[in-house]
């Protein structure tokens, strides 16, 4: 049986993962490379990293403008908590998506060609569908 408990993902490790699908799923060992494999999966099946981190950068700006512009047309009577609201939510959508940006760049590209290789494989597995490898 395949240890998937910690580290950096490469081919040989999907392979393991693949071979342990094929017989359970989810693996005995449900931690480490197994739940990276995962996330991995989800992020290529969402376009990659790189479409991800664009994605999120672009969110940040769209909100980041339409917030700000709800602050600036605040009438000049307008409660002092509005503002002080609009703020805090300017800053609450920096660091979540920052965080969001981080996590995402953890990720080694020889990681994510790793599972992008093994996608099909990782679908029939996934779905229990029969794999025809080319």
């Amino acid at each position: 049986m395949a240890n998937f408990s910690s580290g950096r993902l490469t081919a040989d490790h999907v392979q393991q993962l693949l071979e342990q699908l094929s017989e359970t799923c989810p693996p005995a060992d449900f931690s480490g490379l197994y739940q990276r494999a995962m996330e991995l999966y989800c992020i290529v099946k969402a376009g990659g990293v790189a479409v991800q981190i664009e994605t999120a950068e672009a969110l940040l700006k769209r909100e980041t403008a339409e917030l700000s512009a709800e602050l600036t047309a605040l009438p000049i009577d307008a409660h002092p908590g509005q503002a002080a609201a609009l703020k805090q939510d300017i800053l609450d959508l920096r660091q979540s998506i920052q965080w969001r940006i981080r996590y995402l760049q953890q990720f080694l590209p020889e990681e994510e060609a790793a599972v992008q290789s093994a996608i099909a494989a990782l679908d029939c597995c996934l779905t229990r569908e029969p794999f025809y490898p080319n």
